[in-house]
């Protein structure tokens, strides 16, 4: 197979590979273009830890798009990490690649490679087949994948908790252990170096046939004893033993050979005419009755396949096949090369010449740890605990220092240590030390935990592109808005239900590391209560900040940018025209039914309107007028009742938060202008009066705010957001400001002396209700949303910009007097 190609196929939506050696202008030029074309978009790349530093410190072009469009995860070792496998992960199928190539241009094109392939399709479900061997194949491959990162690194982990979605047909299946039967009547094991006995001793006992007829061995690497190779061939007791061999490399310890029985070398330099540097590793044990073969990326050598007294000190995988007998020869065109006239006499051959070693040893005094961040938090793994430099260096694609200035928020005894980025409009690329000699460390890669979210998101199914394709098309938030957020709803709970399903009684949960308790590794992802994690936080900087949304990578983000659209920039200005063509068209909210909140004024129900069949456009309008408010009126009483069930339930989230402050923009945009603006002719949208009867805008905005922020036990409290999150995201802040701009435009519209007696302890617990401080009510988002829903609504309801202003500025003055905050 050409290897490059197998990442071009469709069908999948992950793709872990690992590699010892890494060439990030291969990947980057080669293998990811080829998946995310293909629609694979989760993708991971693990190395050796000392050879990723040894790419980042000039063996290799820095990468372009690591740590945002996949994560690069150095990985240590006993010796070296020198597996070579991709497991590719889809909702029907998978695909499991053992080979001996590294993820470099030699290695994807130039060299001449082995590799293999374990194709899975998931079976029916309503069939009662066993699993496949196959896919239990695949399920073990995941689980040694799955354990090699740190835990700790939130971007990894989240690429890797994201597969129980998508991945249904993972969770259940328990892994091969031995060898298992695939559908094509084979065997197959996967063979790793984690465990008690080499892989050589392994694939010993596998073959459980005698006498073995001929032992075949092809490695670019040897002992320059041929420890690992006697000790094979004291195992099997093969009859004969064939060495194939790339003489011209001279990497052959020919010497050694010569105490070898029945062994004969033969040429494989020039296989198929080729001049290709041979880097296939198989071993091959002809019987009587089967092929057992072993390929992947252990050499010949005691560190990669170990001996009856050593397991071997690096990290491999590959794989055993149990194949027809004289199968393997044939199907890798290799008869010729087994031929008397192939044969090599070993005194003809040049004297073993070993290549130079890598400098491993000086490469691991270069690392700079590993680097995440999140928003304007910085997270730094150490290379050693005692690690303390003088600085440490953000950096951008093109290696310019950015203008960042780091401030602690750990003692330099945790690790991670944190630090916020004060200053930081970007997030960075690479991390590098500075130390008191103004030495550097190699540089390193940022994994950005957001931006990785937003990529790994798997593509949405159609209905949820039609639905972001509709709110792209929009220019007025209308009640329609609601229909899009039901049925994301409902797209998103079946999701939820199908991963439920999966969990339960789910094998594949992820075991704890190093005998650290279980629940160590999954802090990240449990959540918080609204009050809780205000008091846990860290506080935004002043400072431009990159942005951070809790609905990253979910089908809900198209509502968060539309809504912003309106507050933040965008689209939607105070001087467009408005669109009244199309009108409300109907609310489903299925069975959420309930009673109204109560605290504030409920309004009341219209009666059903009458037929307007043959009526004048007029009084059609007015029917029409009169049907959106009882739709507007019932959809508050639905959200009230709904927020109230959910925080019962501790269910209350983000995507509460979201609807929240949609229908908020509903009524504001429904509303009618009141005061001395009264008299101002309304749009055939604004069909919500500003005073006179139960079904005002203030009255329901009052409503709405007070299901999240009034009452004794407001519902607020009971709000859950996930803890990996240590600062509030900018969608929970928008809407807060949303919120706040609400309650000051009731305040300023509405005459009613009554209903104002209720708005006006409703304004001072609503502020005090976001635990916000005096600077982040002040500036920052809150300002930017203050003043483009001033910009928006102001002129429309009839409201003075800087009167709002004011009243905001007031309110907080009160709520701060007696604090410094």
């Amino acid at each position: 197979m050409k290897l490059y190609e197998q990442f071009g196929s469709k069908g999948f939506h992950t793709c872990i590979t690992t590699t010892f050696g890494i060439d990030f202008r291969a990947y980057e030029s080669i293998v990811l273009p080829r998946l995310r074309g293909a629609g694979c978009l989760n993708n991971m790349l693990m190395a050796d830890a000392r050879m990723l530093t040894y790419a980042l410190d000039g063996a290799s072009t820095l990468p372009q798009y690591a740590g945002r469009h996949y994560t690069v995860v150095g990985i240590g070792a006993k010796g070296v990490f020198h597996p070579k496998i991709t497991l590719q992960l889809g909702r029907q199928t998978g695909r499991l690649i053992v080979a001996s190539a590294n993820m470099t241009t030699p290695g994807l094109a130039g060299n001449l490679e082995l590799a293999g392939c374990i194709n899975y399709k998931r079976e029916d479900s309503s069939s009662k087949q066993e699993v496949s061997g196959e896919r239990r194949l695949l399920v073990a491959a995941w689980q040694y994948l799955r354990n090699l990162p740190d835990p700790e690194q939130q971007g990894p982990d989240c690429q890797l908790k994201w597969l129980r979605l998508p991945t249904p047909w993972l969770f259940d299946t328990e892994p091969a252990v031995g060898p298992v039967a695939l559908s094509d009547g084979t065997d197959a094991a996967l063979l790793r170096s984690d465990m008690t006995h080499g892989i050589g001793s392994r694939f010993a006992a596998l073959v459980d046939e005698r006498p073995v007829k001929r032992l075949i061995v092809i490695s670019p690497y040897w002992d320059h004893d041929l420890q690992a190779l006697k000790f094979l061939i004291r195992a099997l007791e093969p009859q004969e033993t064939l060495i194939l061999i790339d003489s011209e490399k001279a990497l052959f310890p020919v010497k050694a050979a010569a105490y070898l029985p029945n062994a004969s070398l033969f040429e494989l330099g020039k296989f198929s005419g080729e001049s290709r540097f041979v880097h296939a590793k198989a071993i091959i044990a002809e019987t009587a009755r089967a092929d057992h073969v072993l390929y992947g990326s252990a050499n010949s050598t005691v560190a990669a396949l170990g001996t009856d007294r050593a397991t071997g000190s690096n990290e491999e995988v590959c794989l055993y096949r149990r194949l027809p007998r004289n199968s393997v020869i044939a199907s890798l065109g290799l008869a010729g090369m087994l031929a008397i006239s192939n044969r090599l006499e070993a005194s003809t051959l040049p004297a073993y010449a070993t290549e130079e070693p890598l400098p491993l040893e000086e490469v691991s005094l270069r690392g700079p740890g590993q680097f995440e961040c999140l928003s304007d938090t910085l997270f730094w793994w150490p290379p050693a605990p005692s690690c303390q430099p003088e600085d440490i260096e953000l950096l951008d694609v093109r290696e310019e220092i950015l203008p960042v200035v780091l401030a602690p928020l750990s003692s330099d005894t945790v690790s991670p240590r944190r630090y916020r980025m004060n200053g930081i409009e970007n997030h960075p690329v690479f991390a590098r030390l500075r130390f008191p000699d103004d030495s550097v460390s190699a540089p390193a890669i940022v994994t950005v935990v957001d931006k990785l979210q937003e990529t790994i998101h798997e593509p949405r199914s159609k209905s949820a592109k039609a639905l972001a394709v509709l709110l792209s098309e929009e220019t007025e938030v209308r009640l329609e808005l609601l229909d899009v957020l039901n049925q994301l709803e409902v797209l998103n709970k079946l999701k939820s239900a199908e991963a439920d399903q999966n969990a339960a009684g789910d094998p594949g949960t992820r075991p704890a590391r190093d005998g650290k308790d279980e629940t160590e590794g999954e802090t990240a992802y449990q959540t918080l209560d609204y009050d809780r994690f205000m008091a846990d936080r860290h506080l935004r900087s002043d400072e431009p900040s990159v942005t951070r949304s809790s609905l990253a990578g979910s089908d809900f983000m198209p509502v968060q940018n539309f809504l912003n659209s309106f507050t933040i920039g965008g689209r939607g200005e105070s001087n467009d025209p408005i669109d009244d063509a199309a009108l409300a068209q109907g609310l489903d909210l299925g069975d959420e039914t309930g009673d109204a909140q109560e605290a504030l004024e409920s309004g009341t129900e219209f009666s059903s309107h009458p037929k307007a069949e043959g009526a004048p456009p007029q009084e059609k309008n007015a029917v029409r007028s009169k049907a959106t408010c009882k739709k507007i009126i019932t959809a508050v009483k639905q959200f009230n009742e709904r927020i109230k069930e959910r925080a019962e339930a501790k269910q209350l989230g983000s995507f509460d938060v979201l609807r929240f402050r949609a229908i908020l923009m509903i009524v504001a945009a429904a509303g009618q202008p009141g005061g001395t603006a009264a008299s101002k002719k309304p749009t055939a949208l604004q069909v919500l009066p500003c005073d006179g009867g139960a079904e005002t805008w203030p009255r329901l905005i009052g409503q709405l705010v007070f299901s999240f922020f009034g009452g004794n036990c407001p519902a607020i409290r009971h709000l859950q957001i996930e803890a990996m999150h240590d600062r509030i995201s900018d969608d929970i802040l928008e809407c807060w400001a949303t919120a706040l701009w609400a309650m000051q435009a009731c305040m300023a519209a509405t005459a009613h002396k009554e209903l104002l007696k209720h708005l006006n302890p409703l304004v001072e617990q609503t502020y005090k209700g976001t635990r916000l401080t005096r600077k982040e009510l002040e500036n920052g988002r809150i300002a930017v949303v203050f003043e483009r829903l001033n910009d928006r609504f102001g002129e429309r309801l009839g409201l003075n910009p800087a009167l709002i202003n004011r009243a905001h500025a007031r309110t907080i003055a009160s709520l701060f007097a007696l604090t410094k905050k």
